[in-house]
């Protein structure tokens, strides 16, 4: 395997783990932490109140891929000025602080401005590896490596449901401190992003390798 594959691969795994938890139990989060209701309760107000809290974790999770859509349209620009690596970088750092808010914040709308710019990270963190790939590799080996990655993403999700969402959470029962926990991984994912070697945009070097055809005007 390429080498700038199989660190991304790791990278990819390590910001899956952070997001994995945000994706699952966002909506268990608001509902039992956030609005202190509880869905197995015997009192309907305690599980009204869960329900709220349920419906506003769906809202905030519709921001984050609302958000999506938006920074969708810039994010090329972005990533040619910045870089895949720094990209990256930014992409987890936004994580790490996002996710970090978990532990100690409990007002909702606060929860809500912050936790919705993981949409932004995540599009930047989904879509870098596979331009790796893309840039690393021939075209008729794309599909091989580009199921590669899959596999690295896949791993990090069964990691974080055994080890934080099932394992963090059922030590603490705080869904907040299992999704909060995710910003460990997400600061191990910037820092070893870092240390990525980015590949050459073969686009670039095809316009670099192109002279200009200057046609002399008929006389």
């Amino acid at each position: 395997m390429p080498k700038p594959i199989y660190t991304i691969g790791i990278i990819y795994a390590l910001s899956w783990v952070a997001y994995f938890p945000f994706q699952t139990i966002t909506t268990d989060f608001f509902g039992s932490s956030i609005f202190n209701g509880s869905q197995n309760s015997s009192n309907p107000d305690d599980v009204n109140l869960y329900n709220k809290g349920v419906s506003f974790g769906m809202l905030v999770i519709s921001i984050s891929n609302f958000l999506v859509l938006i920074y969708g349209f810039i994010h090329e620009k972005l990533r040619k000025v910045v870089g895949l690596r720094w990209s990256y970088f930014i992409s987890q750092i936004i994580t790490a602080i996002s996710l970090s808010m978990c532990f100690f914040v409990k007002n909702k709308w606060v929860l809500m401005g912050t936790l919705s710019f993981l949409g932004v990270s995540s599009l930047i963190f989904n879509a870098i590896p596979f331009e790796i790939v893309a840039r690393t590799v021939a075209l008729e080996q794309m599909g091989t490596y580009m199921g590669v990655l899959n596999s690295f993403a896949v791993f990090g999700q069964i990691f974080a449901n055994f080890a934080m969402v099932s394992g963090v959470g059922s030590i603490r029962k705080e869904p907040g401190d299992a999704i909060g926990a995710g910003c460990i991984f997400a600061i191990i994912a910037a820092v070893y992003s870092l240390f990525l070697n980015e590949p050459t945009d073969p686009t670039e070097i095809l316009k670099s390798s192109i002279t200009p055809y200057i046609c002399d005007p008929i006389r």
